[in-house]
């Protein structure tokens, strides 16, 4: 495996090194292969220094963290407000600070590096069901954009293969008419409305305005915001009037579950771009 070593203090520390512990909250489905032993696991969840979220959050794409194991974590994408983690998000940032500790709650146990295919292998189990996703859209009400996903989903599970948890912005029926637009361009627009990681209504209503949002199209960003929220005094959007690229959200949360929330908007984003 490949990756840019951004730490380089010695390992050997002394007994004061600081320890960053990553906490598990999503246990292994019965259908997974055995774990590994608790001392493995607890070794290859931990680093030995502390970092907390402000720090990790700066790491370079494909840098490593060394473990208490020979192998090293690696972080697989990261900005602002996010960060992954061999595939898997924190979730649950800065748990615990204190002294020489820092704890993090992440949505699924670290998956080691397969050298075989270049990435981690994540479960089946942990892996967003996308027929699933089609068929809670179709039954919410989202029906054309369920069709729409439907017909490009191969493509989305081709370009993104470890994906465990997403978020869709569904815009309604009569606001959303690219359905019979050509298979590349039906990607891209479906990409749009979908970030490669759980966000809630909660967390959207708490970001300050203009934070971005990965999503399915490779550069491009979600904006989110709202009417008079977020602004200089560095607060979050005000519940009720959360906006993203000025689409206002009008049924937060339509469903959700632990690897998937749907939030359903006014319409669909603006596609001038294309």
């Amino acid at each position: 495996m490949s990756c840019s070593h951004w730490w380089h203090a010695p390992f050997y520390v002394a007994a004061a090194v600081a320890l960053a512990i990553y906490a598990v909250t999503l246990s292994t489905p019965s259908s997974s292969p055995a774990p590994p032993s608790p001392l493995r696991l607890l070794r290859y969840h931990t680093l030995p220094h502390k970092l907390p979220f402000h720090s990790l959050s700066t790491s370079p794409i494909r840098g490593c963290l060394p473990t208490l194991l020979p192998s090293p974590l690696v972080v697989t994408d990261a900005g602002k407000d996010f960060i992954f983690i061999n595939g898997a998000p924190i979730t649950h940032p800065d748990i615990f600070v204190e002294g020489p500790y820092a704890i993090h709650g992440i949505a699924r146990p670290f998956c080691p590096f397969d050298p075989s295919v270049g990435d981690f292998r994540i479960p089946d189990p942990l892996r967003v069901g996308w027929d699933g996703v089609v068929r809670r859209l179709g039954s919410a009400g989202y029906v054309s954009f369920s069709v729409g996903l439907n017909s490009v989903v191969s493509r989305i599970v081709g370009g993104y293969p470890n994906l465990t948890a997403v978020t869709v912005f569904a815009p309604p029926d009569e606001g959303f008419d690219f359905v019979v637009a050509m298979s590349p361009v039906l990607e891209r627009v479906v990409g749009l409305h979908i970030v490669p990681r759980r966000v809630d209504y909660g967390e959207l209503a708490s970001m300050a305005g203009g934070v971005g949002l990965p999503t399915l199209v490779p550069g491009r960003e979600l904006k989110v915001g709202g009417g008079g929220g977020g602004g200089g005094g560095g607060g979050g959007v005000a519940r009720g009037v959360v906006e993203v690229e000025g689409v206002r959200i009008t049924e937060p949360d339509a469903i959700s579950s632990p690897g998937l929330v749907v939030h359903g908007v006014a319409g669909a984003f603006r596609m001038g771009w294309l």
